[in-house]
């Protein structure tokens, strides 16, 4: 589906895409998309506006420095996630997923970071408010390990709260907060 764009605030060379769900916020239409250039350098998620039909980018909301945004409403907040992407001294990239949560984007602040080469963490609130957490480990050190390039975990917990906790607790090493968030309990498919 393509939705009429103003590219105000957009370089020649820049882009949108990977856009989020379209959520309210105010009774404003709002959505997240990531805005990059070919080059895959500097990219960033920016806040879009609905105003008369037609998409703008927010020139005052917050950027952040995340690829591929979602959006997901947990209880009474907003959960902005988005893959953080980085070059080491040996031109090596590296990346996890980051996460946001507050009442409002305006309000938004980092509360959790999934493990590392782990791209497209998403979360769900469930009927009964516990977190549906869904996964998806990758790449080639993946492979090594199981003898496939990616799985789809799937895991529940309480609250954000918990997810953050265990997260804060165990940090990207802590090998069971990895192996929770790389294969899930209940679900693994093999792809």
């Amino acid at each position: 589906m393509r939705l009429p764009l103003d590219a105000a605030g957009l370089r020649r060379e820049e882009f949108l895409f990977n856009p989020s769900d379209i959520f309210a916020e105010d009774g404003q239409r709002l959505m997240a998309a990531r805005r990059g250039t070919a080059e895959e350098t500097g990219d960033c998620t920016v806040l879009l506006r609905e105003s008369g039909g037609v998409w703008r980018i927010d020139a005052a909301a917050r950027q952040f420095p995340l690829q591929d945004p979602n959006i997901a409403h947990i209880g009474d907040e907003l959960v902005l996630s988005g893959v953080r992407c980085r070059k080491d001294g040996k031109g090596e990239w590296h990346w996890h997923c980051e996460f946001y949560r507050g009442k409002r984007y305006g309000e938004l602040e980092y509360f959790f970071s999934g493990p590392p080469q782990m791209k497209d963490i998403r979360l769900v609130e469930l009927p009964d408010g516990k977190v549906g957490v869904f996964t998806r480990p990758q790449g080639l050190a993946y492979r090594a390990k199981t003898g496939h390039i990616a799985d789809i975990g799937y895991t529940e917990v309480e609250s954000l709260s918990a997810l953050s906790a265990w997260s804060t607790r165990c940090g990207a090493d802590c090998s069971a907060y990895s192996d929770m968030l790389r294969a899930g309990t209940g679900l693994s498919v093999r792809g």
